[in-house]
């Protein structure tokens, strides 16, 4: 049976492993990271269909869609790409230049690595599709 002594352990010091201050900050920048991911491509497939649904037919000719950058007018009113583009990098600069802390850093970082391993990963997939397509085409 133990005995009390009248210290507990907490009075010897934390007992981290890891730096618990930084795997808050990791994790939101995580989750964080996998929503920009998310609702990115989400806006890059509502774009893409924007692109390719048919126009509808004026005196017998297909009506143009007005376009800004190769881009649909409409696309350019949906959020995302003023938060993913615009908001999201100035608060990066913000927190990590600014205003400097250890816990923004690490949270701008993940998300940072999350997003570019999407980018990363999309265009090997679309690599590996385009070649598929071709041997298929030369076979």
């Amino acid at each position: 049976m133990a005995v009390y002594r009248g210290r507990s352990t907490w009075s010897l010091g934390g007992m981290d492993f890891f730096d618990s201050d930084l795997l808050m900050p990791a994790i939101l920048g995580f989750i964080a990271g996998l929503l920009t991911v998310t609702l990115a491509g989400n806006w890059l497939r509502f774009v893409y269909g924007l692109r390719t649904e048919p126009r509808p037919v004026v005196n017998g000719r297909p009506k143009p869609q007005h376009r800004i950058l190769g881009f649909p007018i409409l696309a350019f009113a949906h959020p995302i790409p003023w938060l993913w583009l615009g908001a999201l990098p100035s608060a990066a600069y913000y927190f990590v230049w600014e205003h400097p802390s250890q816990k923004a850093s690490c949270f701008f970082s993940v998300l940072g690595a999350i997003v570019l391993l999407w980018l990363l990963a999309s265009f090997v997939f679309a690599l590996y599709v385009q070649r598929r397509k071709r041997s298929k085409e030369a076979k």
